[in-house]
């Protein structure tokens, strides 16, 4: 009786983990690697910006990474902004920029 018990338990706490279809962590993908991806995008729109510190990744369930960086201005340096920059996996399992937000 008390394994049916647990089941009740054990069972709706394991399934209201899955259902946000997404997943935190800060080593989902190499940070280095990251910083390379973004600044490569922030090169590309012209934007004298360099990444400080990645603060969060986010895996949701269509394979879209979202990224929290602080951003620094990559002289002047001072104040830090934080963006979310928006991945696409590529066929070569490697990740692109696609989108921000400021």
């Amino acid at each position: 009786m008390h394994g049916f018990r647990i089941s009740l338990v054990v069972f709706p706490l394991a399934l209201a983990m899955l259902l946000p279809g997404c997943v935190k962590s800060k080593a989902l993908i190499d940070d280095a690697a990251l910083r390379q991806t973004i600044e490569r995008y922030l090169d590309a729109h012209n934007m004298a910006l360099s990444v400080k510190e990645i603060k969060e990744q986010t895996l949701s369930a269509d394979r879209e990474l979202q990224i929290k960086a602080s951003l620094v201005h990559r002289e002047l340096k001072g104040p830090s902004v934080t963006w979310t920059f928006f991945l696409h996996e590529q066929p070569a399992g490697q990740w692109q920029v696609v989108r921000h937000e400021d």
